[in-house]
């Protein structure tokens, strides 16, 4: 998926002449920035009209720095030339809803504007913002929850069983701007998750992240690192891309790219997985995970419905999983040199040194990674597989060993029963690291991830 987000275009024509000038809007309709902050400089991202694809640039505004609205002009004209092609110098600057500029004083914090050379209309094409901008807006908007006092808004609940009581309507303008939320698709105690997709580029598509703060700081002892963690794994391509975030005062909104489906729904749909594209699958997580514990961190949720996909459709026949990314951080946190002792995730993945709360580093992970492996290879869990009660789930993997069916003995590769023995090790000091899996001989010499 593009590293970029979309933008939302208001109701209007798809051609709309420069004239007759509209009047400026109430803004909180245009941009989530709408009052100016006490900054000598505002921030504005300026796009080129009719150019779909370019991410703009992002220029300070200010009275200061430009005299004249003419002297802002001719600024643009000069940042731009080095990007795109322009028929003549910039002489129009419109804002995504077609609402034309007329001074300094019209820019807001945060705007994003469409800029027109001479003669030229406005055209909506469906413009894209770098997600580089898109990130400093979530800045800025934090920042201007903290300098500006909180108003008092009516705020998502939470129902009597627990679950959270939320209404789509009123999520954040900054979220409902640039993002058409079309449903839920899971709920629980701490967090709703929604799908949607641009508003003007209906082909992008996204996961919104609702999480309760409070409970999520409960949950894990006060050690919800979410956004944080994914900011600063974004350098890696087996990592979900983070696009923006905005943060309340209760809740914390995610928006991350949206990818074709989980490996969990792949598995019920195909029972089991071919080695190759197992192979495929270990060596993109594996990587992913080796450059999670470089960082220092532990995930502690790694499992397949976390393991997204994103397919390559160019294939004439059937897909090919182009790469895996590892999502869904909210459990993750920070490894300083010391075991760590709170029992979380999810029962069938964890580790026995985690359920026995004896201290626990990087290799709780592999142990999932192994859970993981196991289930691809054979279509079932290693430890009761039947079994729901988190109870019992624990209890079994305490007092048992992982097996491998009969059945499947010579339909499984020795290097693939090898790997999954050096991970299922009940012994943390002798499970293989990360770095080790991706060395391993079963994952060498991997091919295409076909279905």
């Amino acid at each position: 998926m593009s590293r970029s987000s979309s933008i939302e275009h208001k109701a209007r024509n798809s051609v709309q002449s420069p004239l007759p000038v509209r009047q400026i809007q109430p803004c909180e309709a245009i941009c989530p920035l709408a009052r100016r902050l006490p900054v000598k400089a505002l921030r504005a991202c300026f796009l080129r009209n009719m150019n779909q694809h370019f991410g703009g640039v992002s220029l300070p505004v200010s009275k200061k720095r430009y005299q004249a609205f003419q002297v802002l002009l001719e600024a643009i004209t000069v940042a731009f030339r080095p990007h795109v092609f322009l028929k003549s110098a910039i002489t129009r600057i419109y804002r995504i809803n077609g609402t034309q500029l007329l001074s300094i004083d019209d820019f807001y914090e945060g705007d994003i504007v469409i800029c027109c050379c001479q003669y030229e209309p406005f055209v909506d094409v469906g413009y894209n913002v770098s997600t580089h901008y898109m990130r400093i807006l979530g800045s800025l908007i934090r920042m201007r929850g903290k300098m500006v006092p909180i108003e008092k808004k009516v705020v998502p609940q939470t129902d009597a069983d627990g679950i959270i009581n939320y209404d789509r309507s009123r999520l954040p303008q900054a979220i409902l701007l640039y993002i058409d939320i079309t449903k839920p698709i899971w709920v629980n105690k701490s967090t709703v998750i929604f799908e949607g997709s641009g508003r003007a580029r209906k082909d992008k598509h996204y996961i919104i992240k609702m999480v309760d703060k409070e409970h999520m700081c409960s949950r894990t002892n006060g050690t919800y690192f979410e956004i944080e963690i994914l900011r600063k794994l974004q350098d890696h391509p087996n990592i979900i891309d983070l696009i923006y975030t905005v943060e309340q005062l209760k809740y914390i909104y995610i928006v991350i790219e949206r990818l074709e489906c989980d490996l969990f729904e792949l598995l019920q749909r195909k029972k089991r997985f071919p080695e190759t594209l197992v192979k495929k699958i270990m060596g993109d997580v594996s990587k992913g995970l080796a450059y999670i514990h470089a960082c220092q961190i532990i995930h502690r949720d790694l499992k397949l419905d976390n393991l997204l996909v994103q397919f390559d459709f160019s294939v004439p026949l059937d897909p090919v999983v182009k790469v895996i990314k590892i999502s869904d951080f909210g459990l993750a946190t920070y490894y300083k040199g010391r075991e760590l002792y709170q029992c979380c995730g999810t029962p069938h993945y964890m580790a026995p040194e985690l359920i026995n709360f004896t201290g626990y580093e990087f290799s709780v992970d592999l142990w999932s990674l192994g859970v993981t492996f196991y289930y691809m290879l054979f279509g079932r869990l290693p430890f009761a597989h039947s079994e729901s009660d988190p109870v019992t789930v624990q209890e079994f993997i305490r007092r048992n060993n992982y097996q491998i069916p009969p059945d499947w003995k010579m339909k499984i590769s020795p290097q693939a029963q090898q790997l999954v023995k050096s991970l299922l090790v009940k012994l943390p000091q002798y499970r293989l690291s990360a770095i080790e899996v991706c060395q391993h001989p079963f994952l060498l010499n991997r091919r295409s991830g076909s279905l």
